[in-house]
């Protein structure tokens, strides 16, 4: 046996859909536990271009279009274009990789976790065998001398 149907209707003024929860629809109370008054506006409809200057395209989130959105939102400045790095050889002493930071993914892990490119990793429970066997990969490999993804993608 079910609950039996919900005939009150929302408390706001003109609304009449079911009640949620403390006498609300579901858009009203949502806005009231959000911004603490069920009248407060749910959604920001698009007014028009892009809040960044010199973008003429239409606004979808935060007053801004999508790209400069993504950029504000991963960044937290939404002038940052990403599409356009340049490569460069790893800064690591005698490593050839190309890559669009300052170390390869080998590299960059050394930096991170021992302070410095050149440290070789102790012996341990994965122990370091250079870096994978795939021309441009700069990942660290495993005994098999690829590192994981290739070592799945040859399986």
């Amino acid at each position: 046996m079910g609950r039996p149907p919900n005939t009150k209707s929302c408390l706001v003024e003109g609304c009449g859909k079911p009640v949620r929860s403390r006498g609300l629809c579901r858009p009203h109370y949502t806005a009231l536990m959000k911004h603490g008054d069920p009248l407060a506006r749910l959604h920001n409809p698009p007014t028009g271009h892009c809040s960044v200057a010199g973008c003429d395209k239409p606004d979808k989130k935060g007053g801004m279009c999508n790209a400069h959105y993504q950029a504000w939102r991963k960044h937290g400045d939404p002038l940052i274009n990403n599409k356009a790095k340049p490569l460069t050889k790893c800064a690591a002493e005698g490593c050839e990789v190309m890559t669009t930071r300052e170390y390869c993914d080998a590299h960059r892990h050394r930096v991170e976790r021992y302070g410095s490119p050149d440290v070789q990793p102790p012996l341990g429970r994965r122990p370091f065998f250079g870096p994978c066997a795939v021309l441009g990969c700069g990942r660290v490999a495993t005994i098999s001398g690829l590192c994981t993804t290739h070592r799945r993608r040859s399986m």
